[in-house]
């Protein structure tokens, strides 16, 4: 079966029928795994991903959080979506506080250990991708734990999994954020980068809307299916607090918000129905009709 899957040829098909160029596996572009888009590609990475995290937390030094009392524990050693992990070290239980050398040593053998699996399976880190943030706070006189800023620790050099090359992972800053998975997060919890990538997103909507002659559907299609969804996908994982909400802010103080009103906006009147409630009457149908206003910026 491997062999007739090395001999395989693929081709894509659209509307406009199949592409007359192919892909397929040879020695110089090699073809790993279940290929793009193959069905059983989930299944197959959940199998495996639950084997290299299992036999990670077996040897990695992780990251302890307990309760006053100590009633309550949890041991966390990596945190995951497909690809896209991320290991924690501390030393939770040291009377005091561990040197920066003493923490990324712990630090590098994780990131070793996790380097190492990944090639056993198949794969390699990503260097560009790869940072780690050293979290170390003084205390006011009264208490209050002040987050420090700057780069604090040295950099963590990994091998790679033939051995024969060293890779550096760099120190960043805790108040630099860094995108995972869609959003611009930060352990300092700052969220000016992530609020000027919503804006950058809004200004780009609205130009869409701006320069194009969308319908009264098309408008209110883009509105919900487009501009809601992809400014508000990062708001949950993103410590935003729900009052008073940035969304709002962010949508009304951004160019988009006028052309989307003013295109979508619902008009209608409100009546009383036998029963006392209220209900709004949409003109024409449950689409509500563009107003006559020039959009122009």
């Amino acid at each position: 079966m491997i062999s007739k899957t090395l001999h395989l040829v693929g081709y894509l098909k659209t509307k406009l029928g199949i592409t007359e160029e192919f892909y397929k596996h040879t020695n110089v572009t090699p073809i790993y795994g279940t290929g793009q888009g193959s069905g059983n590609s989930p299944t197959i990475w959940l199998v495996v991903s639950s084997i290299l995290f299992r036999c990670f937390s077996h040897q990695a030094h992780g990251a302890r959080f307990e309760s006053l009392d100590r009633s309550i524990c949890v041991d966390l050693f990596r945190v995951g979506y497909v690809d896209d992990t991320s290991n924690y070290v501390n030393q939770f239980l040291s009377d005091t506080p561990p040197t920066p050398e003493t923490l990324v040593e712990l630090l590098r053998h994780d990131s070793q250990l996790w380097s190492d699996l990944l090639w056993a399976s198949g794969g390699a880190l990503e260097l560009p991708k790869c940072t780690y943030h050293y979290s170390h706070y003084r205390f006011a006189s009264d208490g209050t734990p002040i987050l420090q800023p700057g780069r604090i620790g040295p950099p963590v050099n990994i091998r790679t999994g033939d051995g024969l090359h060293v890779q550096t992972v760099p120190s960043s800053s805790v108040f630099k954020a860094y995108k995972t998975l869609g959003c611009y997060k930060s352990p300092s919890g700052v969220l000016s980068t992530q609020q000027q990538a919503l804006e950058q997103k809004c200004a780009r909507h609205a130009r869409i809307v701006s320069t194009s002659a969308l319908s009264r559907l098309e408008g209110w299609t883009y509105y919900f299916s487009k501009y809601l969804t992809s400014s508000g996908y990062p708001l949950p994982m993103c410590h935003v607090p729900l009052y008073p909400s940035p969304t709002r802010k962010v949508r009304e103080n951004s160019p988009a918000y006028p052309h989307f009103k003013m295109r979508i906006q619902p008009v209608g009147r409100k009546s009383l129905t036998s029963d006392g409630r209220t209900v709004l009457e949409l003109s024409g149908n449950t689409m509500p009709r563009i107003r006559r206003k020039s959009i122009a910026a």
